[in-house]
């Protein structure tokens, strides 16, 4: 039995042991803690080229604006091109009107249709009024 416990007690020591040099080693490496990350730098001389790269690309604006229009319509003139200033309120195309403008014509031609027949009902209920102020009860 006493060789159990002396077997015991040293396992213990042996843990005790690593275990305080594990936490002594993070006490000093401090992992949780950001480190400075080394910077290589480099002295930029001017010279000839060693290598030319010649790829495709495009150009994007800064700022770039997607114009619409309230109506649509086939484009019959364009004023501003691609890439020049404007200011508010410049006209910038105009449209082609004919499929708007007679729809404007049907519109108005519908709008009288009903003026007349608005005409025509008030003269029947004036007619009808006036009669029955002369039929006898």
């Amino acid at each position: 039995m006493p060789r159990s416990r002396k077997h015991t007690t040293r396992r213990l020591a042996v843990l005790v042991v690593l275990f305080g040099a594990l936490a002594g080693y993070g006490w000093w490496a401090r992992p949780w803690e950001p480190k400075a990350q080394p910077v290589v730098v480099e002295i930029v001389a001017s010279g000839p080229a060693r290598e030319v790269l010649a790829v495709n690309g495009q150009i994007v604006p800064d700022d770039e604006v997607v114009l619409g229009a309230p109506v649509s319509g086939q484009v019959r003139e364009v004023i501003a091109k691609a890439g020049e200033e404007v200011a508010v309120g410049d006209v910038l195309a105009r449209l082609d009107d004919t499929i708007a403008s007679a729809a404007l014509d049907q519109a108005e031609a519908s709008l009288e249709s009903a003026r007349i027949e608005a005409r025509a009902a008030q003269t029947s209920y004036d007619r009808a009024a006036a009669l029955a102020g002369t039929v006898s009860a």
